[in-house]
């Protein structure tokens, strides 16, 4: 009898455990939309092992505007395969949290690995990056000030390692 009740109780373990779980197969849901109102959770994305570029900026903002249509066009063709996020930080003040912004547009760069983009020599003489040390002296962020068109998005992304 005690065979028994083991033998039930260890079934319904297992059932339990693997009864509607996600295969390994499929990926967790995440948010691919361009826009967002509040500020990024860098830490969530980050640990998602795909490519990051947030820009900031503002539909007021003249150079903004102008290269809004490029965010769209690569936020569409990488979907599921980098995040493009862009932030309003006129109309969503908080959207820019602590990031350094100095001008607007201003984009910021990470690697599936969660770390900055550490440009090539060619890409970095192409678009003159920004190099950000933290507190503890190590490469902190990259970023670049003024705004990209998407071929220039194409070629940071394929930097990043996107295919």
């Amino acid at each position: 009898m005690k065979k028994t009740f083991c033998v039930i109780i260890l079934t319904a373990l297992v059932t339990g455990c693997f009864c509607g779980s996600v295969p390994a197969t499929e990926k967790p849901a995440y948010d691919f939309s361009l826009e967002t109102k509040e500020a990024l959770n860098f830490e969530k994305l980050l640990k998602t092992g795909l490519p990051v570029i947030a820009d900031y900026g503002s539909e007021g903002c003249g150079p903004c505007r102008k290269m809004y249509p490029a965010l769209e066009k690569t936020n569409a063709k990488y979907k599921g395969r980098a995040f493009v996020k862009f932030a309003d930080v006129w109309k969503h003040r908080k959207a820019a949290g602590d990031m350094p912004l100095q001008v607007i547009p201003t984009q910021f760069f990470f690697t599936a690995e969660g770390k900055p983009l550490v440009p090539s020599e060619k890409l970095a003489k192409k678009f003159k990056f920004l190099m950000y040390e933290g507190k503890d002296g190590k490469h902190a962020l990259t970023a670049h000030q003024g705004g990209l068109s998407e071929a220039d998005f194409d070629e940071i992304l394929k930097e990043l390692g996107v295919k």
